[in-house]
């Protein structure tokens, strides 16, 4: 996993590239833990805190994200974790590009899954 250094400005969130396995289902209820946590990311219901929420998901969505916002980074080159982001995609994993609170202790708890690849943090 690739963690950017470098100035932050009273941050209260980070930001991850993530790969969620597609299939997997919670033992005792039988839900996807990929629907929860994009839920809890995406609804009212999930923003416990602001800064908490799905930036885009898909590869391609992604690829474009960064491109857009990014593009122009010198000090990082983001291939190598795209190309993950894209066969961990081909491989069944849905990628997820999102921003979590450090206050949001629910969604951090739940990014902590053993099912949930981070390619990237920061």
């Amino acid at each position: 996993m690739k963690i950017r250094n470098g100035f932050v400005s009273n941050s209260s969130s980070s930001s991850f590239l993530i790969a969620i396995k597609g299939d997997d289902k919670c033992p005792h209820c039988g839900r996807s833990s990929t629907t929860d946590l994009e839920r809890l990311l995406i609804t009212k219901e999930g923003q416990h805190c602001d800064d908490s929420k799905l930036l885009c998901s898909g590869f391609e969505e992604v690829k474009d994200y960064f491109s857009k916002y990014y593009g122009d980074d010198d000090e990082t080159d983001d291939s190598e974790d795209l190309e993950k982001a894209k066969e961990l995609e081909s491989q069944g994993y849905r990628i997820l590009f999102i921003r979590i609170s450090y206050h949001d202790d629910i969604i951090n708890e739940l990014i902590d899954n053993e099912n949930i690849i981070k390619i990237m943090s920061w």
